[in-house]
């Protein structure tokens, strides 16, 4: 694990994972950065109910600066020792968004955790936990092998 003045990075011999903390925005790559995504909000939907096969009509909110951090080098987890970062990011209304990442040696990705919690005063309905939320901005970019048009990928109807 290291921290510098713009985030935490995170890696063992598979992964490689990056929090950048103002704006908070999350990067996951393979160990040579040929496959992965850069620049991930975290975020969720609020004031909705899920529908089954609709889209969600709540309010999006997204996380933007990290309140509090907190790393530990050699964490106990159900899969083993792992890296351990947690983070804490008021999304404003009332809405304080937990995010915790955990890197270990010997198991080959990243378990990633969300909580949203609710200090106002009236309940709140969440529709959905957001861990990868892609902005139309371009601000996040999703990198895979070789050239866009020789990717080819099954589609079963889902």
């Amino acid at each position: 694990m290291r921290r510098d003045d713009g985030g935490v990075s995170l890696a063992n011999e598979r992964v490689r994972v990056r929090l950048e903390l103002a704006p908070l925005r999350l990067s996951l790559f393979d160990p040579g950065g040929a496959v992965g995504f850069a620049g991930a909000r975290v975020g969720a939907c609020v004031d909705a109910r899920p529908e089954p096969d609709a889209e969600l009509a709540g309010t999006r909110v997204v996380a933007s600066l990290v309140r509090d951090l907190a790393l530990e080098d050699e964490a106990d987890t159900p899969l083993g020792r792992a890296a351990r970062l947690r983070a804490r990011v008021a999304l404003g209304d009332g809405l304080e968004l937990g995010l915790a990442l955990e890197l270990g040696s010997d198991w080959p990705g990243l378990a990633l955790g969300l909580e949203l919690g609710n200090t106002g005063r009236e309940p709140r309905e969440i529709a959905a936990l957001e861990p990868f939320v892609w902005r139309s901005d371009g601000s996040a970019r999703l990198v895979l092998p070789g050239e866009p048009t020789a990717l080819r990928f099954l589609a079963l109807g889902h």
